[in-house]
């Protein structure tokens, strides 16, 4: 995950038997994402920045135990007017990627007039394109959504998925995310 500090240590074991620990040291990774990016949600959420109430659940999920759900443990709201999953740090698909392909894992329960939106930015979220909307339900199976990036190669992207809902009274489970990789 960027932004994220892990620790090594170096243990040595002689033919006898005898250990030998180093000494702890610290690494940051960098603020950007790598390319290929892959994310089964048991990482934690350093590599997205959720709106509330998004969070990653063991409520339902495909591999292993977690999953992002816009409404963990509850059906979502009623009148929202954008409540998104965003990339924390640009992916740089620039001189790497050739034919590159968003994928991940969803479920929808979503009532009438409300969306589930797949969207990219190349300019740091400045401005929004639309790559997918998802409507109603995937009637509680999981689906796998592909997605093109071909026109993308020479940039570096945020992706985002965002649930929209109108004013109607829904009660519904919403969208689940899993298994997200470019």
């Amino acid at each position: 995950s960027p932004k994220t500090k892990y620790y090594y240590r170096l243990g040595v074991v002689n033919p006898n038997g005898l250990q030998t620990l180093g000494n702890e040291i610290s690494v940051t990774t960098l603020p950007g994402m790598d390319y290929p990016f892959v994310d089964n949600g048991e990482g934690g959420s350093a590599t997205w920045i959720p709106d509330a109430p998004w969070a990653l659940s063991a409520e339902d999920a495909v591999s292993p135990a977690h999953a992002w759900s816009d409404s963990p443990g509850m059906n979502y709201a009623n009148g929202i007017g954008s409540q998104s999953l965003l990339l924390a740090a640009p992916l740089y698909l620039a001189g790497k990627a050739v034919v590159p392909v968003l994928s991940f894992n969803y479920k929808t329960d979503l009532g009438s007039g409300d969306s589930a939106n797949v969207e990219i930015s190349i300019n740091n979220g400045a401005d929004w394109t639309s790559l997918a909307s998802f409507a109603g339900s995937t009637a509680g199976d999981w689906q796998r959504g592909r997605i093109s990036l071909v026109a993308y190669t020479n940039a570096a992207i945020l992706v985002r998925f965002r649930l929209t809902s109108d004013a109607a009274a829904t009660s519904a489970d919403g969208w689940h995310l899993d298994d997200i990789s470019v």
